[in-house]
């Protein structure tokens, strides 16, 4: 039997069997000590090694609004699955600072569609939103059943 993968830390590995659950779904590409650069605005979902990992939680709370699969890897073990999915090599790594860049990675049908840093501005709030966005539009019907209606702009 079959289970359903819930959302955690995985193995780059196990994406393809993440997509045969998913039609639609994201992988946050994490670093080691993603939670404790300070640089880095948006927080890992499943690390909790910082003491502020709970503030300034703007993916947990994209996660919940609009129901997303989220599921998050390591850069340093993904980078030539990174390098085929057509992300280049001084994006995944900076030579000059000796660091891995995260990304935030969309998936629709088993296909790579969209990662921040590479179809988007930034590895930002901004940028994740259009990833998703670009992923599947369908995540943000979720805002109706908020009470979140549009409005008329003339």
């Amino acid at each position: 039997m079959d289970i359903r993968p819930e959302p955690k830390i995985i193995n780059f590995t196990e994406i393809a069997t993440v997509s045969k659950f998913y039609e639609s779904f994201f992988v946050h590409f994490i670093l080691e000590d993603h939670n404790t650069s300070t640089d880095l605005a948006i927080k890992t979902l499943y690390l909790e090694s910082h003491e502020h990992s709970d503030q300034n939680h703007n993916l947990k709370e994209l996660q919940n609004t609009l129901n997303l699969p989220i599921f998050e890897c390591y850069v340093k073990n993904s980078i030539d699955y990174l390098n085929n999915l057509g992300i280049p090599y001084d994006k995944i790594y900076n030579s000059n600072t000796k660091t891995f860049r995260p990304f935030f990675v969309g998936f629709r049908k088993n296909l790579f569609v969209a990662a921040t840093n590479v179809t988007t501005r930034c590895h930002c709030l901004d940028g994740i939103l259009e990833v998703i966005y670009q992923t599947d539009v369908r995540f943000f019907d979720n805002f109706s059943e908020l009470g979140i209606e549009e409005k008329n702009l003339e």
